[in-house]
Formats: C-alpha cells, structure tokens, sequence
C-alpha cells in the first residue's frame, strides 16, 4: 500500500470505462499533492460520470419528428424550431428501472419524456407517475449552468427521451430559445398551481 502502485483497474476488468479507471487512479495516488485536494473536486469527476448517458437507438428523424408534434410540451413550435429540436437534442431509449437523474447529484443538461412513464420523487416522497410530454432539470437551463438536481426521476416503463445540453440551447437560435422559455413558463405556472391546491 505504501510503496507498490496500484494495477491500473482495467488491467483487472477491461469493460471499464477508461474515465471511471481514472478517476481511481487519481484517487489512489502516492503523492497527496497528485490526489483530488478535497471532495468537491472528487465529487465533480463523479458526478460528470453520472451525467445521463443514452444507449442509442435507430430512431429516425421523421419518427422524432413526429413525436415531438405530439407532446403537448412543443405545442408552440413551429417547424423550423422542432427541426432545430432535432438537431441539439440526443435520443435514446431506457429500461425500466433506469435512474434518469438523482437527487443531489449535479447535471447541466434536462430531458423530455416522448414516450413512457416515469416515477419522480423528492426527498424520499413519491411525486407518482409522469408520462410523455414532461420536461426534468430544465433549471440548468434558466440559471445558466451545472445545479443540484431537486429531484429523483426514475423510468418505470421503457422510456424514449430526448436529451438537451444546457450549453447547446443557449447556442440555438433566439425563436427556439423563445420557444423553450414559454414551455418552461407553462411548466413553472402548472407546478405553482399544483402547490397551491396542495397546500
């Protein structure tokens, strides 16, 4: 421990990913000034390992299409913003039980259900089911970076989504960045209505 340095972990499981190796390495180094200098620092490598990655599927563009035409989330949308949609926004598709986002955990991207339904939690309360059409973590996007998710969203079907980087709608064109902001504000004023009767 004190003198050997450690076998490189994909040495030992080469399925690994070469990030998740590293992160490791760095953590179990001999030298303290080449460690993480405290948790935060530890904690972003992981948490960037979190971040949501979507197997991929061969879903067409004209099905993709399709589906946001349908989700009451684009409503707004002209053409030429869902085409734009398309363009910023990664696709994939989950299985049950697929953690989409964790509480606590920081993120700089938000999802949308297209198709399936989620179960959404926060702490340790069941929000109950959501299906297509919801939007997670769009706050990322409204505070303009990497924030603490709020809120566990966990696929209790299979779930097609799509997957939109903070920083790639803030470089999209101001008519689809106006778009998202009226679905986010039909968002917000849904969920202080909710409150409201809750409370």
């Amino acid at each position: 421990i004190l003198y050997e340095r450690p076998p490189d972990l994909r040495d030992l499981r080469p399925s690994l990913p070469p990030a998740i190796a590293a992160i490791v390495a760095r953590a179990l180094r001999k030298d303290l000034a080449e460690r993480y200098p405290n948790w935060r620092a530890f904690e972003r490598d992981l948490a960037h390992l979190a971040a949501l990655e979507l197997p991929q599927e061969n879903i067409t563009d004209s099905r993709k299409f399709n589906l946001l035409r349908s989700l009451p989330f684009f409503a707004s949308f002209g053409e030429i913003e869902l085409w734009e949609v398309l363009r910023i926004s990664v696709w994939g598709r989950v299985p049950p039980g697929t953690c989409l986002m964790h509480e606590g955990d920081e993120g700089d991207f938000f999802f949308i259900v297209a198709e399936g339904e989620v179960r959404v939690s926060r702490h340790g309360h069941d929000l109950g089911l959501q299906g297509a059409g919801r939007c997670y973590g769009e706050i990322c996007y409204l505070r303009h970076g990497t924030l603490t998710r709020t809120a566990t969203v966990q696929a209790m079907t299979p779930v097609t989504l799509l997957k939109i980087k903070a920083q790639a709608l803030h470089n999209a064109s101001p008519a689809c960045q106006l778009a998202f902001d009226k679905a986010f504000l039909d968002i917000l004023v849904e969920r202080l209505a909710n409150t409201a009767v809750q409370a």
